[in-house]
């Protein structure tokens, strides 16, 4: 059974690519992206998010949303035990 055109469907309706300005205010040291009337707000989630930046001739990037029930999970688990240092 072929489930390729499902996920292409699926992929389409939380996926937008689209022109957004952006400033960064030196004062607050905070980054301001105004997103257009045409994209759904609602592709965003409150929380924490990884910020990449790759810089090259131009800027490209990337936010990528924390899934709050892996760290919620993480922290259950309690702190991850440190290397033991090589004494030899």
């Amino acid at each position: 059974m072929n489930t390729a055109p499902k996920k292409l469907e699926a992929l389409k309706e939380r996926h937008a690519r689209t022109t957004v300005k952006v400033r960064y205010d030196a004062e607050t040291h905070e980054v301001r992206i105004t997103l257009p009337d045409t994209l759904d707000g609602a592709l965003f989630g409150e929380g924490d998010y990884t910020l990449e930046v790759l810089r090259g001739k131009t800027s490209r990037v990337k936010l990528r949303e924390h899934d709050a029930e892996a760290v919620e999970g993480k922290r259950q688990a309690g702190p991850e035990p440190e290397l033991a240092e090589n004494t030899s």
